[in-house]
């Protein structure tokens, strides 16, 4: 490795956030293309760009180039901020967020099929049992804790009218 740090060759740049990449398979380079990152003449991978050859000459790319080189700072402090209430308002970041419950519900439901009624469904059962108690100590967890109860009151009241009117 050269005393910069970085290994030579394969380096491609993204304009719009002045990131470095380094990829040298040509098929991972070209999915590189497909989200912004260019080579030395600013081209594309894949569409006749050429990766720098060093990071140096990466590095030089965005200096020179002032389109880059000016969204090239961090967001810190209050900006930070901005950007997070700003990325709650856009469609992707909830496209994201819905993708990873539907992924954890999916993990969730092939786990609790593959441990069914098995040693490992132990714990879970009794995980299970103590979120209930948990949740039934809370106000809307008594407050269906006691309509249960009042709508099996109601319904063995009607069995027992039931049974009387049909003994009559």
């Amino acid at each position: 490795m050269p005393a910069t740090g970085h290994d030579p060759g394969c380096y491609w740049v993204q304009p719009s956030t002045g990131t470095i990449q380094r990829q040298c398979n040509p098929l991972l380079a070209g999915l590189l293309g497909q989200v912004g990152f260019v080579g030395q003449s600013g081209q594309q991978p894949g569409l006749g760009g050429h990766a720098f050859p060093t990071f140096a000459d990466a590095k030089k790319y965005i200096a020179l180039n002032p389109s880059v080189a000016s969204r090239t700072s961090n967001i810190g402090g209050i900006g930070a901020i901005g950007d997070f209430f700003n990325r709650l308002t856009q469609k992707n970041t909830w496209v994201r967020v819905g993708e990873v419950l539907a992924g954890l519900l999916l993990v969730w439901v092939g786990l609790s099929a593959m441990t069914k009624d098995t040693a490992a469904a132990a714990p879970i059962r009794q995980t299970k049992k103590a979120v209930g108690k948990a949740a039934s100590l809370t106000p809307p967890g008594r407050a269906l804790r006691v309509e249960k109860a009042a709508r099996k009151r109601t319904s063995e009241i009607r069995v027992r009218r039931r049974a009387r009117q049909l003994n009559k």
